[in-house]
């Protein structure tokens, strides 16, 4: 640029982003949890997939369930930040505040609650005010499967960096090693593991099975396949798309 006799030019800020952990069963990750408590992991694994997106992740303090403490969590971190992250609360059972509280804190509000997918079936997204509020799941899986589906693409948006502009996620064609299951009316993110079949070096593809609240899948794991919704799973031998983790 100053070669060119550019002295100025336009640049976007990083996007500055507000990371709650709601939940009186969560403890900081630095505690030793007694019976029924956990460390609370997803707010450092959600700010380290902030930083990736290009964000700047800000971590507030743990919020009780407790309706007014969470509201002015929300309400301090949205007037401090682009966009909102909680996780944990976007359920439907009676101590998931999320969405009561936010329809208390500006229009429009809720956009949706709960998508077709596994895992991250109770993402929440919503607008307060023309800034981005996300409740994400409580499983650490279902959290950052929903963050890149859902919260990665409004960073980049916000930031002044479009779809066209991102790099595209690569991928390889993998021989699945065993059948896998899938319920039809969802989405299914299956967590694999590659390997080479050391006869014709050739990709092969392993589930890794788990409940979305065991990070070790997603750690164990390569990439990931995508299973359609109107699919009812798929057979062993069947060559499949594997999304690879950076």
């Amino acid at each position: 640029l100053a070669g060119l006799g550019v002295c100025s030019l336009f640049v976007y800020r990083e996007v500055r982003v507000g990371i709650i952990s709601p939940g009186d069963e969560i403890v900081d990750f630095q505690e030793s949890p007694r019976p029924g408590q956990i460390r609370d992991m997803n707010s450092v694994h959600l700010a380290a997939l902030v930083s990736d997106a290009g964000g700047k992740p800000t971590r507030y303090s743990l919020s009780p369930d407790d309706e007014e403490t969470f509201r002015n969590s929300l309400t301090q971190a949205l007037s401090e930040n682009d966009g909102v992250l909680f996780s944990g609360g976007s359920s439907v059972g009676t101590r998931d505040l999320g969405v009561r509280v936010i329809e208390t804190l500006g229009s429009p509000g809720v956009i949706f609650h709960g998508v077709a997918i596994k895992p991250g079936k109770p993402v929440i997204y919503a607008m307060v005010d023309e800034k981005p509020l996300f409740g994400l799941p409580g499983h650490p899986v279902s959290a950052a499967v929903s963050f890149n589906l859902f919260v990665r693409p409004v960073l980049s948006n916000v930031a002044g960096i479009f779809e066209s502009q991102l790099p595209a996620t690569r991928s390889i064609t993998a021989r699945l090693l065993r059948n896998v299951n899938s319920a039809s009316g969802r989405t299914d993110f299956v967590r694999m593991l590659i390997t080479k079949n050391k006869t014709d070096m050739k990709y092969e593809a392993k589930p890794v099975l788990g409940k979305s609240s065991a990070l070790s899948t997603m750690v164990k794991a390569d990439g990931y396949i995508i299973i359609a919704e109107k699919q009812q799973g798929l057979k062993e031998g069947e060559m499949v798309e594997v999304f690879l983790y950076e």
